[in-house]
């Protein structure tokens, strides 16, 4: 009984044949019909499909504010932005942004040496 094996056979899946050692099928034995038909394939069955989703998920919400700030801390802030604006944009602050602005501008402009030169050349 060990030497007796059980193939399925490829063309017929209902039927089952019990086959010796000494018969075992060949490729050449195989008809061709049933050996093009090896090919594997995916189910394709109602059972098998994922199904449709009936609606669309609703919109991500946005996760509530932590804090709502008071009329008064409203006023506050706009006071002290109010104050900080003024400040930087006074006079003296400005001509010395427009002084260190205009040194960088004509710094940048100026050419580097060129460091492979020799020194009596520059």
């Amino acid at each position: 009984m060990r030497d007796t094996m059980i193939y399925v056979s490829t063309a017929k899946l209902a039927k089952l044949t019990v086959i010796d050692e000494a018969e075992k099928p060949t490729l050449s034995s195989i008809p061709a019909a049933a050996a093009a038909d090896t090919s594997f394939s995916t189910p394709e069955a109602k059972e098998h499909q994922i199904p449709k989703p009936i609606t669309c998920p609703p919109a991500p919400l946005r996760p509530p504010s932590k804090r709502k700030l008071s009329r008064s801390a409203i006023l506050k802030a706009t006071r002290k932005f109010r104050a900080a604006r003024e400040f930087f944009l006074s006079p003296e602050i400005e001509a010395a942004l427009v002084d260190h602005l205009f040194a960088a501008e004509t710094a940048r402009r100026t050419p580097k040496r060129d460091l492979r030169t020799p020194k009596y050349f520059r």
